[in-house]
């Protein structure tokens, strides 16, 4: 016979102590006592709406899923986080395996949403930081696409297929300015203050054709710039969000690709700006979109994870040739590494072996 409504089993109460004793632990020597309190506060949490899931299994994972759940929600799979601690380091500090402690993780986030405690009672100061500028460069791009579905902007001009997959329009500049960087290659050069009336004037005649953006952008530089290119992003970003259908935008569609690389472009400069929030945020995005990953986005995220300047990762993996990066350094170094992330990778990579 099951147990009364509200008797709860008195070995909930040991298994609590017990875990808070191993999470209190790892945290002296991994975390700080901030990190500690918040994995004590979601323990609590679990126990008062699930407590039948502290006796199922080992209660080391368990103590794992709290301590990775609270390591998640604050960003300190960074490299650069302080205090900073991998999925790998966490299994290994109890003595567990990642994919268990991952598959308990998932159980004890359902238990969060359904507990209805905000999110945010779990963040760390640095946490709550990086959350708002997130959410304060998600709702401009919310803005953005609500401006272009109020304006009627896309219709007749991008479309999204039964699959989810979205089609801008052809650009009336996009070939003027394939050919005006053409010019300047031609010379091998790299585009000056020469250039800049003429993508002033390719701006004005289409302002939703973004690659013009970033190369002004990138002949200004200094603030104007920046914003330029900003700017671009969010424009990019939300004309593809003003459409909740869709799923992916394909590269393999030459007019895609400028939505593709300016967003690419901005997570580059955010993460030299050191703004690695919005550049993670900038990351997935771009797996979530082209899943096909041509513009290398899993790499640049994974480097950022380690802790790498956009300069260390050029620097290591760029062919001396200036013109690609070398497959035979890069590659290895994924595969061994992307593992210890699987919040970022697992999902991106199980459509990847679905391919296969």
């Amino acid at each position: 016979m099951g147990r009364k409504a509200g008797v709860v089993d008195p070995r909930v109460a040991v298994a609590q102590e017990t875990l808070s004793a191993m999470i209190v632990d790892f945290c002296r020597v991994h975390l700080n006592q901030e990190c500690q309190k918040l994995c004590l506060k979601l323990l609590a949490t679990w126990t008062k709406h699930d407590p039948d899931a502290l006796l199922r299994g080992k209660l080391a994972v368990s103590a794992a899923a709290v301590v990775h759940t609270i390591a998640s929600l604050n960003g300190l799979f960074y490299r650069d986080s302080r205090p900073s601690v991998s999925a790998t380091e966490i299994a290994a500090g109890f003595g567990v395996s990642v994919g268990g402690v991952n598959t308990r993780v998932n159980a004890l986030k359902q238990t969060m949403q359904a507990s209805g405690v905000p999110v945010e009672k779990y963040l760390t100061k640095r946490g709550k930081e990086q959350r708002e500028s997130i959410e304060s460069l998600y709702a401009e791009m919310m803005g953005m696409a609500q401006g272009l579905q109020n304006l009627g902007e896309l219709d007749g001009v991008a479309s999204v297929d039964s699959d989810g997959n979205f089609y801008d329009a052809e650009r009336s500049v996009m070939h003027a300015f394939y050919d005006l960087m053409a010019e300047v290659d031609d010379v091998g050069e790299e585009p000056t203050e020469a250039q800049v009336p003429a993508l002033r004037q390719l701006i004005a005649q289409d302002p939703d054709f973004y690659d013009t953006y970033v190369a002004l952008g990138n002949i200004l530089g200094g603030d104007e710039g920046r914003e330029l290119q900003r700017d671009a992003c969010t424009r990019a970003l939300g004309r593809i969000r003003s459409n909740s259908f869709v799923r992916h935008v394909p590269w393999g569609y030459l007019e895609n690709r400028h939505l593709l690389r300016t967003i690419l472009n901005e997570a580059i400069a955010c993460w030299e700006d050191q703004s690695t929030e919005n550049a993670v945020f900038l990351f997935k995005t771009l797996l979530e979109l082209c899943p096909d990953d041509n513009l290398g986005a899993s790499f640049y995220l994974l480097a950022v994870r380690e802790g790498m300047s956009f300069a260390q990762f050029e620097e290591r993996f760029m062919d001396p040739s200036g013109l690609g990066y070398v497959a035979g350094k890069l590659n290895p170094w994924f595969t061994k590494n992307s593992p210890r992330y699987p919040e970022d990778f697992a999902e991106w990579k199980q459509y990847v072996d679905s391919l296969t």
